[in-house]
């Protein structure tokens, strides 16, 4: 069993492959994640409220390096609590 079927918003924003699609557009990976769709279309409304939650974040660009860490640092923590 495909343990993505039982995801979580919070176990998607702690999945690395989810984050790389959103966030970096990466192709390949939102094809897999299509396809997982396709089969499990119940995750659906998960699957875009994680989406949109990454979506949400400020650009990065704009941060400095610090701050990008300080903000990844703090998502971890309250995604973890």
């Amino acid at each position: 069993m495909d343990k993505r079927i039982l995801y979580t918003v919070d176990d998607y924003l702690k999945d690395d492959d989810f984050i790389i699609a959103v966030l970096d557009h990466d192709s390949a990976k939102l094809s897999q994640w299509e396809e997982f769709l396709r089969h499990c279309p119940m995750q659906e409304a998960l699957f875009n409220e994680a989406r949109g939650v990454l979506q949400g974040l400020p650009n990065e660009q704009l941060l400095s390096d610090a701050e990008a860490a300080s903000l990844k640092d703090s998502i971890w923590k309250s995604v973890l609590v």
